[in-house]
């Protein structure tokens, strides 16, 4: 009896070594297995990407549509050109570009269509008055204080005379803002406001008149109390002729030369 059980035991272990060999054989042909199918699908992905990318070269531009102004140099040097691929630029770029050309520029969208063609769509930043550069040469700078070449002379916008402009408009366009809010008739008649270094301000009106207002404040309801006071002046008897100039001795107290008059002589306060 004991030497059989022996036997059989010799042979449990022989059927499990080849069991053994074959299930490690099976797991490293599955392995190679599936290494070559990876390798395949990576071959088969960068086939078809190459497809694709010749098939995108042939696609270009059919048209260029731009809803904005024309802006100089656009038609010598457009940033995108028909017949061009048609997802050969970046879009995010195309637009920084753009900016970056253009700052009087206030937004930038450029969108490819279904049909093919690209639409820009291009909106200019709104001045709210205007800095001199050099000789009939203007910058415009709008609410938000930034400067940026001005589209034609903008006759209608105030010049703004100021001793360093990236820190004094800060106070300038605030005061502006608050001296429209005013909304007296006098104000459409200002077409220049200079600040000194020392913060004093003289508003030029129509005719060349200065208005010698004082410290520039940005506090609406004292420009706003102001703006009331020069306006009853003006409609007093005394300054219905015109006025050669005006001055605010303090923020209550205005005085006006009447045009043609000395000064010592006919002097109004208000």
């Amino acid at each position: 009896m004991p030497p059989r059980r022996k036997k059989k035991h010799k042979v449990v272990m022989r059927r499990t070594r080849v069991a053994y060999r074959w299930r490690f054989f099976g797991e490293t042909m599955a392995l190679w297995f599936k290494r070559l199918v990876f390798v395949g699908s990576a071959m088969g992905l960068a086939w078809g990407a190459y497809g694709v990318w010749e098939k995108a070269v042939l696609l270009t531009v059919t048209g260029v549509e731009v809803q904005g102004p024309l802006l100089s140099g656009w038609a010598e040097a457009p940033p995108v050109k028909k017949g061009q691929p048609l997802f050969s630029f970046s879009v995010d770029q195309i637009e920084q570009r753009i900016r970056e050309r253009y700052p009087q520029l206030r937004s930038v969208r450029v969108r490819r269509a279904w049909d093919r063609s690209v639409r820009i769509q291009l909106e200019l930043r709104t001045p709210v008055a205007k800095i001199s550069v050099g000789p009939d040469r203007w910058n415009g700078v709008d609410s938000g204080g930034v400067l940026f070449p001005l589209e034609g002379a903008g006759a209608h916008l105030p010049i703004l005379s100021l001793p360093k402009e990236e820190g004094t408009t800060a106070t300038a366009l605030p005061f502006l803002a608050a001296l429209r809010a005013a909304k007296e008739s006098w104000t459409d008649g200002l077409y220049k406001l200079k600040i000194s270094s020392d913060g004093d301000g003289v508003l030029y009106l129509a005719g060349d008149v200065p208005l010698h207002w004082g410290k520039i404040r940005t506090d609406p309801h004292l420009v706003a109390q102001k703006a009331r006071r020069f306006g009853r002046v003006l409609l007093e008897p005394e300054a219905i002729g015109g006025i050669d100039n005006a001055r605010f001795v303090d923020d209550h107290r205005v005085v006006i030369q009447p045009r043609g008059t000395v000064v010592q002589k006919k002097e109004r306060h208000g």
